[in-house]
This record gives structure tokens, C-alpha cells and sequence, in this order.
């Protein structure tokens, strides 16, 4: 135990001693040095009278050396009498004054006791006077010196006397003192002393000075700071450094957060200039660093303070270790990059990655680093939130660096990207700092202004999330945001309404900025007064967003007395309606204004916005004017004489039915009205939008739709088809007529079922069934329609401006096009009404119908899939039953919902595979689905799950009692198929549930911590469907359950699509578990889908069908034990029999118009396999003889592979050999030769075959490379130059390890003639100029003269095949 520290007057003991008060002159030690000019002072700094500190010492010298030995003893035992006076020891120690002395030139020592110490004749003898001193004032903290109350530490006074000396300690002796002295020193003067160690002793000693402290570090685990930077200082031999960075790395765990940056410094300076070395140690290391979760500690200031003094400390480390010294930023990236989830990344990670950004070689690997990270999303932002949140002092300096990641993260076209890109710019902004706020508000208007959606897009969406969390901070760049406005015609509608949603926070909130309201206020009239319809669409959006913000403020309020309303209220009501009193005047002869101005109504009334007196002031406008507008009394039906009309789709009692939708009349009149022009807008562009106002209002103030139920089955007016003998009789007009009324009518009936879709009543669950049914053959009507009349579509697509244009879309045929492409060559815009108009016979045009452009379904409507069979009884007008209907869900039905359904898990989901379509719908067209939350959708679908299950089951048994009729058939002709269309939608049906089942188990935050429960929850609906399942089931029971049910509908799938979706499944089930049996029984499956027949072979030529196909191929090889055997005999049998006419392959989806995807996938397998046996060195200790074998297979298959382009030399396959050729050599070069290099004495006759393979394929190359050139095909001629430099490399790297070697008749040297694929010499100029074996000249010289590498047995036949 030490003893407790003292604090002590030296003026005190002396007043206590007189007989220690002396005059300067009085002590012998004083008169002697002053002789030598250097005068002691007892009671103020001494002086130097020479110039130079060297003279004093070289007159002390000569004085001492002059005399006897005792004379020297004398000076020593004067010394240390006089050091014994604590008041003549502390000004010895103390800096010495120069004696008019002004010269920069030859400053005086520190010290007296220095200046002394720097002669290397007495240095021995001083210090142990002053070891011998520093042990009697070890634990005398403060020491008080005179008057003036000036405190010292003695002991740390001493101890520094040893800093910056200039005749380094080189005694063994002294150096084992030291030591001894160190042990017993309290702590705080042991880390000082430890700590100048290097700069005491003497660099020859440096060895034994690193020896002796690791000693001392294994029982001072404590003292582990200090000893680690007197180690860093010291010249230690390479083999003690590594024994100490190995001890240290396995103790990491042990030492104390502020001993880390030492430990980190010695342990990175020690690491060796390769990568592999780096990888390796760096692996070990972050495991056992991190920097401490602030939240978790203890809320001390001091704590606090220390822990970001060591913070700082360490990350300055490891800073200025990736700064200077390249294998150690190539290795902690390469460590970061092989984590397999984010989960596993720390905060020291991210700092290391933003460190490392400002190192230009290392830019796009971090940022692909941080793409990859991103799929688990939850993870890495949670990361960055700490990171921010913890050490936000630390981040400043790396600003420059996380602005240009948030950059690149936020161009990027994946969503998830862009929304981490986003994480990083809120981040920065939420450090209150006026100027980093500035910074990423300019850098929000960059990418606002870049032309890019995406971009754009993601800057919006980080402004609104600033609006509305960090509002106060954001107003003070709103004169900034405001500018935005001068580029809004450059904006999409969801972009004006993101920048409306800001300006209007800053602007009408609580100590909002007037400025901005009054500009925004002017802008709005502007734009809703203005001519052209899409400013009066951006003031509707914008006025909208302020009604909204205006009347949240009433909403505070709301259970306060008028009388106690605020002023300030009360205005804010005022303005509310009178911009919606402009609002609604805006619209008048504007029906598609109105619609926008209804959906932004009702979308304010759904959240509860609003106050009360408005939603009134709404709800009273658009009952009347819906009543007035679009419905008619069924006794005084509207008539039109010229085209016969009825009532349709009538779901109630004739005789109960008063009102009816005037469609068509109403529809034909107003298009009379304007001549049938192409810009003709009508007033039912707003019937949807109104109507779906209504409901919302309707809903919002009685809880219920009773007083409305009337329009669910009310019949719609509409063309009487039994009247109409022939539409090619009717006119143009009519015809554009009818089509236009079946499109409203169509919205009509989904807004009316997502009105009613809430309701659990039967009788209203069967009238939704019922107008389900109207809306599939509606559908079919109108695409039969469009289908006989393709010139009317034209004119039907700008209709209501434009709101048809993406719902219909027309396919031409190929010859079509080609000869419109002909006929119109050098116009700019021709019509389709003009390509069209006069179509071949045999040549008719394909009309799809893009259901997700017409209006939007509510979600509940999901839930009619698992009501079954509806009954539903009509009453006559004594209320007795009349007729009973029995309603249930068709294919046609089933295909529609579950299209939306899988639209709706695409778009939220954000994976757009499935339904590539999905990735361009607009904001407009799923506002609604748009609010609900990604993780609310997920719980709705596992509940939906039995019912997708139960239709799988119901599609898989009809699937296969087809098959069975379809074989008895042949047999009895009697027999009843399915016609063509039923069987397509219940194909559709079945491809559409296999869809949704594959976006839920494929979306990235079902894997993280909140998804695993809804994981659980859906492998348990679905295992349940074998056997009944208990809530304690482990995973793995449930996920092999899943399969074996998923598994048996294989033999029913209906078609090549079909099956690679139901694989893809079965992988994203098997991604839960990971278990390698499972994948084994995916590569069998798939194995089974490409070598069976399937009837839509006929497609396999489209890319979408090639894309699965490689798909499948992949993951058939993936899957095996031995996939190089497999490859081998498809490249050998397979691909060469697929291009013959009589084609034996056993592979069905393998043809000629599918050789380029089969050859293009083997060959980027072979290389990846490559890249697997050869990356890890580690794994060829003790297996190298079983390495070289599979590496001589590779290079067999390569060379396999290579030849194949003799079979079909089209541009996908030479582009393929060249791509794949070029990665094989590149991982053969970088990760094979080192292995081979060492193996080379051991295994000389294995290694020169794999390199006779190698040469053979090379050499093949080199006439692809020929052939593509001599063709002059741009495709392949860029990537030409990059194989032809491995070619070159790879000549002289076998040329320089078999000189290595001493195997120079090993290979020899002779000239590559220039030739095509198939072997033919292509004639040159330069080759006609010069002799047949000269090699041409130029840029080709290099890469023509191939070194033949053979043993020497075979020379004499491989110099004949040189002429092949």
C-alpha cells in the first residue's frame, strides 16, 4: 500500500532550519560553478554567463579532469549535499536564465541538472543522485516553493530532466536502475518515466530497453499505455515486435478504453506492407475494440470528457495508420466489405469508412461498401444514429467526407440507397450547427436541380422529415427553399406537393415567417387564376397544404369556448376558407382541377386535419353538387335518340331502385358540346374523385355509409349492346363514346368497392362480388372494343388531359413498326392513329390493359378472398324472399384482386421483379395505399396468407384434373377442358399468388428484429396447412414443414414462369434457415424445370425468359456437390447438340436462341468458382496436391469453353468469351500464380500442365481478340484491349517463375499468327508487306508474340500446333 501523499512549505522548513539559510557564496558547489559560468541561485532561476551551454560544460570537464580522482568525488558528494535543500533542488531543476544573450543561436539548457547530465564523463553518477532523489519525493505530490504560493510536483520535475537529452543513456547498468527505480514509483510516475524511455536511452540499447518492458507489461496490465508508447518510439527487431503484437492482440479485452490509442498505435505500426498480413491482424483487432456506447454509461461530465479525449486520441490513430500506410486501409475495408450483415459492423467501422473516403483510391469501394450495408437498413442507420448521437464532436472534421457519401448514396436508382444516403443528410443537419445545416440544405437543392427523379425525390422527402422534426432549424433557410419555386414547371406532381407540404410548415406554423406567407399566398393566386390547367393543378396542390396547415392550427383548439379562441385562430380559420372558397372557384370549367382538388380534400378529412366548421362547409358543397351532377331519378331517365341505351349492373330490387349514375347520356352530350376534339374534358374526369370526397365525408361524420349504401347497387346508364346490331355500323363519335363511358364506369365501381369494402355484412359482401364480376367484363368489353377500333385510341388517350394515356397500351407488331418506321422516316411525331389506321390483315396490334391506372382499391378488399360462396336473397315488396343467388370468387375475379395485391406488395416492398410495371407507378395512383406503413401492410398480408394458401391448393387441383382430362381426351371425346381464357386466368392467378409469397419472404426488414415475428407468424399459417402446429414450434421445424408443402404443387406448375417463381420461393424460404439439405433439393427442382418441356418454349427467345433461365442454370449448379462435372458435360454435350437442327439435347430450355444465356452463365460459374479455390492461401496448406487438380479442371474447362465459340460465333457468345476470359486470367494472375510460385520444386510436372491448359485457351483468345478487331464490331472491340493486356501478362508472369526456377527448356518463344475463331489466317497489310512469320507491328507486336510454355518431351509437337 503507498503511503498517503504530503504537501509541504519549503519557506516553511527553512524558516524551521536557520542553519540551512546560506549566501550564494557559502557553498563550495556554487563558487566551483560559477567559476565554470554557470551561476546557482538558492532562491531564483540560475544563469548561464557563456554563450553556449557547451562551453560551461566543457569548463567543468576540464576543471574536474585536471585535478586527482578526488576531486571528482568531491564535486559529486558537494552535489548531492547541495540538492539535499528542497528550495536549491527545485531552482536546479528549474530553467536556467542566459546573461544578455538575445541570439536565437545556442539556447541555454533547461536545467542546471541538464546541462550536467549531458556530460557523458559524470551522466552515471548524476543519475543516480537523482533516482536517489526522485525515490525520497516520490509521494509528495505539491509542493509549495515561496511567497507567491508556487506549487510543484518534485518528482515529475525530476523525472523530466531525462526529456530530450543529448547523450542518450548506453549503460546497462544505468538502464537496469532505471527499471529497479520504475517498480516501485507510484503509478503516475511510472507512466512519465515509462514514457520517456526512448528518448533516455540510446538506440543501440533499444532491444533490451523493448525486452525488459515486456516483462514489465505482463504483471502491469495497468500500465499498459505507457509501455505501449515507449514500445512505438522504440527500434525493436522485427520478431519481438510481432511476439508483442500478438500478446497484445490476445489481451485487448483487458486493457481500459484510454490505454486503446496506444495500443492500437503500436499494434498498426507494426503491421507488415501486406494485405493478407493486414486482413488477418485487423480481423482479430476490431472484434475487440469499439468505441463505448454513450447511453449506456454513467452521465458524469468528467467520464463523459475522457472517454472523447480517448475517442479522439484513437481515431487520430487510425487515421494517420490508413493515411500512411496502404495495406492497412486495403485490409480493415476488405474486413468491413466480408461481413456478411450490417449487424456485425461498429461504430470504429464507420468512422474508418468515412476516414478512408478522403483517400481518392478507396471512393467507390467505400461507397459500395455502404450499398451493400444498406439491404439491412434498420441496422446501419441505427449505427449512424449512435455514431452521431455519441461522439457528434468528433464528426466535424469529416464533414467534407460524409456530405460527398450522402452524395453518391443519394444518386443511386435503388431505393434503399438513397433512403441511407438520406440517414446520413438528416443526421448532419440534427448537429445544429448553422453552417452544416447550410451545407446540406445546398446540397439538397444540387440534386434537386440535377434532372434526376430520383434524386429529386429523395431531397423532398428529407425536407419533409426536417419540416416536420426539425421545423424551427429549417426556417431559417426557407428564403432558400423558396427559390425551388422559380424550377416547380420542372417538377413532377408529387415533387409540388413534397415542396408545398415544407414551404407551407415554415410559412403558416406557430412564429411562422410572414415574408413566406405572403409570397406563398401570391403564388397560389397566380398560379390558380392562370390559363393553362397544369398551374391551376400545382395551385390546387399547393393551396391544399396550406388549408391543411392553416386549420391544424384551429385543431389545438377545438374543445375551447368561441369566446376564448385566440385572435390568431380565428384568422388562420378565416384564410382556410376563403383559399378554399378560391380553391373551388378555380375549378369551375376545370373537371381534372376538381378531381385533384376532391382526392387533396379527402385525403386532409381522412387524417383528421381539419376543423370541424371546414369539413362541414365540404361535406354540404359535395352532397348537393354529387346528387346534381351525375344522378338521375330511374323514372325520368335521360333519353338519347341516337344511341339506344339501358340500365345496367343493377343490384338491388327493380323495383326498390330510384336513382341511377347518368353515364353515357350525360357523357355523349358533353362531347358533343366540344366536336369530339382531342382536348375535350369532361365533367366525369371528377365523378371518382368526387364521389370518393363523399363517402370520406360521409364516413367521417355518422361512422357509417347508411345513408348512401343506395349507390352500391344502383345501375349505371349505359350502351344497350342487344339493340346495337354491329359497333363497325356505329359512327366515330359513338364508338369513342361507349369505350370512354366502360372507363368511368370502371372507376365507378372500384372507388364504390372501396367505399363499401369495410363492411363484414353478406348481402354487402355479395354486391362487392357482384361489381368484381361487372369490372372483369367491363374489361373484356372494352379491350374487345379497342381491339376492332384501333384508330379510336388516339383520340381516347388524350381525352380529359391525357388521363388515359398509360391505362391503355398498344403492342405493334414487329413488321408493323418496322414499316412505320420506314413510311415515316425523318418525322418527328407521328400519331398512333395515323400508324395504325390502316393495319395489315394478318398483322393485327396487341391492346393491354393497365389496371393500377385506373382507380385505386382499398386494402380491405383483400379480405373479400376469404369469404367464400355469398348468399344473397332478394326481397319482393312484402319483404319475402323472391330469388336467393349463390356468389363466389372466379378466375377472372381472383386474378384481378391478387394483381393488385402483388402490385401493392411490389411497390410497398419496393421490389419491383416480380412485377416490373410496378416501379413506374406514380404517387397519384396509390395516394391512399401510399399513408399505410410498411410494416402495418406486412402484419395485413400474414393474415391474408391461409387465403393465398387455399387458392394454391384450389389452382393446383384444377391445374391437375386438367392435366387428366387433357389425357383422356385422347380417348373419350366427351371429355370438358377448360377453354383457353379461363385456363389463362387462373395461370395468371396462380403466377400472381406465387408473387406475393415471394415479395414477403424477399423483403429485406422481415429478416430483421421487428420482421421475425411476422417470418414466424407466416411459416406457421403455412405449415399448418400439413398438420396442426403448436405456438412453441422451433423455426426450423416450421421452415422444413413450408417446404414439403410448398413442394408438392411442382407437379402442377402450368408453365415455365410459373415454375422459376415457385423456385424462387423455395429459395426465399430456405434464405431463413440457410440449410444446405434444402439446397441440394432447390438444385434438383431446378434441375427438373430446365430439362422439362414446357408450352411456352415458343417465348424463350425474350430477355425476360433468358434472364430466368440463367437464373435456374445458377442455381442448378449452385446447389451441387461435384458442379464442375456437371458443367463439363453440358459444355462438351449439351451446348454443341443445341445447335444442330436435329436437336437431342436433354436439356429442353436449352436452343439455339438460348445457347448465348447458357454459354454466358457456365463461363461466369467457372470464373467465380475460380475465385473460391484460389482467394483463401490459407486453405492450400496441407491440400496442395488436391488444389492443383481441381485448378488443372478449371483451366481444362476454360479451354472447354473457349472452343465453343467454333459452334456459334454470335456477338453474345464472343462478348461472353472475351468478358469471362478476361476475369478467369485476371483471378488466375492475382490469386493462383503466388500458390503455384511456392509449389513449384514440389509439384514442377502438375503446374506446367495447368499452364500448357492455360496456353491453349490464351492462344485462342488471341484470335477472338483477332476476329473481333478484323470485324470492326464497336460491341467488342472496347473490351478487346483489357484481355489483350492479362494476355501479355500472363506471357511474362509464367515467363518470370520458370526462370525463377531454373526451367528455361521448360517453354520457348515463337510468333501467334494473327488469326479468326475458326483458325484462318487473316491477311493484313502488314502481313502481305512482311514475311508469314513475322510478327505485324505496332500496338499488335506485343500481344501476337505468345510464349509457348511445353515440357520438354512435347516441344516438337507443340511446335507443329503453333501452326494450327
Amino acid at each position: 500500500m503507498e503511503p498517503t501523499s504530503s504537501k509541504r512549505n519549503l519557506n516553511q522548513d527553512v524558516a524551521l532550519d536557520p542553519k540551512r539559510i546560506r549566501s550564494d557564496q557559502d557553498h563550495p558547489l556554487i563558487a566551483f560553478l560559477s567559476e565554470c559560468q554557470l551561476q546557482l541561485y538558492t532562491n531564483r532561476p540560475s544563469k548561464l554567463s557563456a554563450e553556449y551551454e557547451m562551453e560551461a560544460q566543457q569548463d567543468i570537464l576540464s576543471k574536474l579532469q585536471d585535478e586527482n580522482n578526488n576531486k571528482m568525488d568531491w564535486f559529486l558528494s558537494n552535489l548531492e549535499e547541495y540538492l539535499e535543500d528542497q528550495t536549491r533542488l527545485f531552482y536546479a531543476l528549474m530553467s536556467m536564465q542566459a546573461e544578455d544573450f538575445d541570439s536565437n543561436i545556442g539556447l541555454p539548457a533547461n536545467s542546471p541538472i541538464q546541462l550536467l547530465l549531458n556530460i557523458k564523463e559524470i551522466q552515471e553518477k548524476i543519475i543516480d543522485a537523482l533516482l536517489a532523489k526522485l525515490l525520497e519525493v516520490m509521494y509528495e505530490d505539491e509542493i509549495i516553493i515561496d511567497e507567491e504560493q508556487k506549487s510543484c510536483n518534485m518528482g515529475l520535475l525530476l523525472i523530466y530532466q531525462f526529456k530530450w537529452m543529448d547523450c542518450p543513456i548506453d549503460s546497462l547498468d544505468i538502464i537496469n536502475k532505471l527499471f529497479e527505480t520504475v517498480k516501485v514509483l507510484p503509478k503516475n510516475l511510472q507512466r512519465e518515466l515509462i514514457r520517456l524511455l526512448p528518448e533516455m536511452i540510446d538506440d543501440s540499447k533499444h532491444e533490451q530497453v523493448g525486452k525488459l518492458l515486456r516483462q514489465f507489461q505482463d504483471s502491469n496490465a495497468d500500465l499498459i499505455g505507457p509501455i505501449i508508447a515507449a514500445l512505438t518510439n522504440l527500434n525493436i527487431l522485427p520478431q519481438t515486435e510481432t511476439e508483442i503484437r500478438e500478446s497484445l492482440t490476445k489481451g485487448l479485452q483487458a486493457f481500459h478504453f484510454e490505454d486503446l490509442p496506444d495500443v492500437i498505435k503500436f499494434i498498426l505500426q507494426s503491421i507488415p506492407k501486406n494485405t493478407a498480413v493486414a486482413v488477418e491482424i485487423i480481423s482479430k483487432l476490431r472484434n475487440h475494440i469499439n468505441l463505448p456506447n454513450r447511453s449506456m454509461l454513467l452521465t458524469v461530465d468528467s467520464k463523459g470528457d475522457a472517454i472523447d479525449s480517448c475517442a479522439e486520441k484513437l481515431l487520430n490513430v487510425i487515421e494517420t495508420a490508413i493515411r500512411f500506410k496502404k495495406s492497412i486501409a486495403d485490409g480493415w475495408i476488405k474486413v468491413i466489405d466480408s461481413l456478411t450483415t450490417a449487424l456485425e459492423l461498429n461504430l470504429i467501422d464507420i468512422f474508418v469508412l468515412i476516414i478512408a473516403y478522403s483517400q481518392p483510391n478507396y471512393c467507390r469501394s467505400i461507397i459500395k461498401i455502404f450499398k451493400k450495408k444498406s439491404q439491412d437498413y434498420k441496422s446501419i442507420t441505427n449505427l449512424l444514429s449512435t455514431c452521431f448521437k455519441d461522439y457528434s464532436q468528433l464528426l466535424p472534421r469529416y464533414l467534407r467526407n460524409m456530405l460527398s457519401i450522402a452524395d453518391s448514396l443519394s444518386q443511386s436508382t435503388q431505393d434503399v440507397i438513397r433512403d441511407l444516403g438520406c440517414h446520413f443528410y438528416i443526421s448532419i443537419f440534427s448537429m445544429k450547427n448553422t453552417n452544416y445545416q447550410q451545407e446540406v440544405i445546398g446540397s439538397f437543392l444540387t440534386h434537386i436541380g440535377s434532372g434526376n427523379q430520383y434524386e429529386a425525390d429523395s431531397a423532398f422527402n428529407v425536407l419533409k422529415q426536417l419540416a416536420k422534426e426539425n421545423l424551427e432549424s429549417l426556417k431559417t433557410f426557407a428564403v432558400l427553399i423558396l427559390g425551388v419555386m422559380e424550377f416547380i414547371d420542372n417538377l413532377t406532381e408529387s415533387q409540388v406537393k413534397s415542396l408545398y407540404y415544407i414551404l407551407c410548415r415554415i410559412a403558416f406554423s406557430e412564429n411562422g415567417n410572414d415574408s413566406i406567407q405572403d409570397d406563398i399566398h401570391i403564388i397560389l393566386r397566380k398560379q390558380l387564376t392562370h390559363s393553362k390547367i397544369n398551374y391551376r393543378l400545382m395551385g390546387v396542390t399547393g393551396g391544399a397544404m396550406a388549408v391543411s396547415c392553416l386549420a391544424s392550427r384551429r385543431s389545438s383548439q377545438q374543445n375551447v369556448d368561441d369566446n376564448n379562441r385566440s385572435t390568431a385562430a380565428k384568422d388562420a380559420l378565416t384564410q382556410a376558407t376563403e383559399l378554399l372558397e378560391l380553391l373551388y372557384k378555380s375549378c369551375e370549367g376545370f373537371p381534372e382541377v376538381a378531381a385533384l382538388l376532391y382526392d387533396e380534400l379527402a385525403d386532409i378529412i381522412t387524417d383528421n386535419e381539419i376543423d370541424t366548421s371546414v369539413k362541414t362547409w365540404i361535406s354540404e358543397l359535395i352532397v348537393t353538387t354529387f346528387q346534381d351532377n351525375y344522378l338521375v331519378e330511374v323514372n325520368e331517365l335521360p333519353s338519347c335518340d341516337e344511341l339506344p341505351t339501358c340500365l345496367k349492373y343493377g343490384l338491388d330490387n327493380p323495383e326498390d331502385s330510384t336513382i341511377a349514375v347518368n353515364l353515357l347520356p350525360k357523357l355523349l352530350s358533353e362531347l358533343k358540346k366540344s366536336n369530339f376534339s382531342e382536348n375535350t374534358s369532361t365533367s366525369f374526369a371528377s365523378f371518382a374523385s368526387q364521389f370518393h370526397l363523399l363517402w370520406t365525408c360521409e364516413k367521417y361524420q355518422r361512422e357509417n355509409l347508411d345513408e348512401i349504401d343506395a349507390l352500391l347497387g344502383c345501375p349505371v346508364i349505359l350502351a344497350d349492346n342487344s339493340k346495337i346490331t354491329a359497333y363497325s355500323e356505329l359512327s366515330r363519335e359513338f364508338q369513342i363514346a361507349i369505350s370512354v363511358s366502360l372507363i368511368y364506369c370502371l372507376n365507378w365501381f372500384r372507388e364504390v368497392i372501396g367505399a363499401f369494402a369495410s363492411y363484414n355484412d353478406a348481402e354487402i359482401k355479395g354486391k362487392i362480388l357482384s361489381r368484381i364480376k361487372a369490372m372483369t367484363e367491363l374489361e373484356t368489353e372494352l379491350i374487345q372494343l379497342l381491339n376492332d377500333f384501333p384508330s379510336r385510341i388516339s383520340l381516347i388517350q388524350k381525352l380529359d388531359l391525357g388521363a388515359f394515356k398509360k391505362l391503355i397500351h398498344v403492342e405493334k407488331p414487329l413488321k408493323l413498326l418496322i414499316a412505320s418506321k420506314n413510311k415515316n422516316k425523318g418525322k418527328d411525331d407521328v400519331s398512333i392513329s395515323q400508324d395504325l389506321k390502316k393495319p395489315a390483315a394478318k398483322e393485327k396490334v396487341t391492346i393491354t390493359f393497365n389496371r393500377y391506372y385506373l382507380r385505386e382499391l382499398n386494402t380491405e378488399i383483400f379480405n373479400i378472398l376469404s369469404c367464400g360462396k355469398v348468399t344473397c336473397s332478394i326481397l319482393d315488396s312484402g319483404l319475402n324472399t323472391e330469388s336467393v343467388t349463390v356468389i363466389d370468387i372466379q378466375p377472372p375475379q381472383l386474378e384481378l384482386i391478387i394483381q393488385d395485391l402483388c402490385i401493392k406488395l411490389s411497390t410497398k416492398f419496393k421490389i419491383y421483379s416480380i412485377i416490373p410495371e410496378s416501379k413506374k407507378i406514380e404517387h397519384q395512383a396509390m395516394r391512399l395505399f401510399s399513408k399505410l406503413k410498411t410494416a402495418d401492410f406486412a402484419k395485413i398480408f400474414v393474415q391474408l396468407i391461409p387465403t393465398i394458401c387455399q387458392n394454391l391448393e384450389a389452382i393446383h387441383a384444377s391445374l391437375q384434373t386438367e392435366e387428366n382430362k387433357e389425357a383422356d381426351a385422347m380417348s373419350d371425346k366427351d371429355s370438358v377442358i377448360l377453354d383457353d381464357v379461363v385456363n389463362g386466368h387462373i395461370v395468371s392467378s396462380y403466377s400472381y399468388l406465387l408473387g406475393c409469397l415471394i415479395l414477403f419472404f424477399e423483403w429485406s426488414e422481415s429478416h430483421q428484429s421487428e420482421g421475425q415475428q411476422l417470418i414466424q407468424d407466416a411459416l406457421s399459417f403455412i405449415a399448418s396447412r400439413t398438420n396442426t402446429i403448436d405456438k412453441n414450434t422451433p423455426l426450423s421445424t416450421l421452415h422444413e414443414k413450408c417446404y414439403k408443402y410448398l413442394e408438392k404443387f411442382l407437379p402442377s406448375l402450368p408453365n415455365f414462369m410459373c415454375a422459376t417463381k415457385f423456385i424462387r420461393l423455395l429459395q426465399a424460404v430456405n434464405v431463413i434457415r440457410k440449410d444446405k439439405i434444402f439446397n441440394f433439393e432447390i438444385s434438383t427442382v431446378a434441375m427438373h424445370c430446365l430439362k422439362k418441356p414446357w408450352p411456352d418454349s415458343s417465348n424463350f427467345s425474350k430477355s425476360i425468359y433468358k434472364k430466368q433461365i440463367a437464373f435456374l442454370l445458377r442455381l442448378y449448379l449452385q446447389g451441387l456437390k461435384e458442379p464442375l462435372t456437371t458443367l463439363e458435360g453440358i459444355a462438351n454435350d449439351s451446348l454443341p447438340e443445341a445447335t444442330k437442327k436435329s436437336k437431342t439435347t436433354e436439356y429442353s430450355t436449352l436452343t439455339k436462341s438460348t445457347f448465348p444465356i447458357y454459354y454466358q452463365t457456365l463461363l461466369e460459374y467457372l470464373v467465380e468458382s475460380l475465385k473460391n479455390l484460389v482467394m483463401d492461401s490459407s486453405s492450400w496448406r496441407g491440400d496442395e496436391l488436391n488444389k492443383l487438380i481441381h485448378l488443372q479442371s478449371h483451366c481444362n474447362l476454360l479451354y472447354t469453353l473457349v472452343n465453343l465459340v467454333k459452334v456459334l460465333d454470335k456477338r453474345p457468345v464472343m462478348l461472353s468469351v472475351i468478358k469471362g476470359g478476361h476475369g478467369f486470367i485476371d483471378i488466375f494472375l492475382r490469386y493462383a500464380m503466388p500458390p503455384l510460385d511456392k509449389l513449384f520444386r514440389a509439384q514442377k510436372d502438375v503446374i506446367l500442365t495447368i499452364l500448357k491448359a492455360m496456353q491453349q485457351s490464351t492462344r485462342y483468345l488471341h484470335h477472338v481478340c483477332g476476329h473481333s478487331k478484323n470485324e470492326k464490331d464497336s460491341a467488342l472491340t472496347k473490351f478487346v484491349p483489357l484481355l489483350k493486356k492479362k494476355l501479355e501478362v500472363f506471357v511474362y508472369r509464367v515467363k518470370i517463375m520458370l526462370a525463377v526456377n531454373n526451367c528455361h527448356a521448360a517453354f520457348w518463344v515463337g510468333n501467334l499468327k494473327n488469326r479468326d475463331i475458326q483458325g484462318q489466317e487473316i491477311i493484313s497489310e502488314s502481313n502481305e508487306a512482311d514475311d508469314d512469320t513475322s510478327v505485324a507491328d505496332g500496338e499488335e507486336s506485343l500481344v501476337n508474340s505468345e510464349d509457348e510454355m511445353t515440357d520438354e518431351e512435347n516441344s516438337s509437337s507443340e511446335d507443329d500446333s503453333s501452326d494450327d
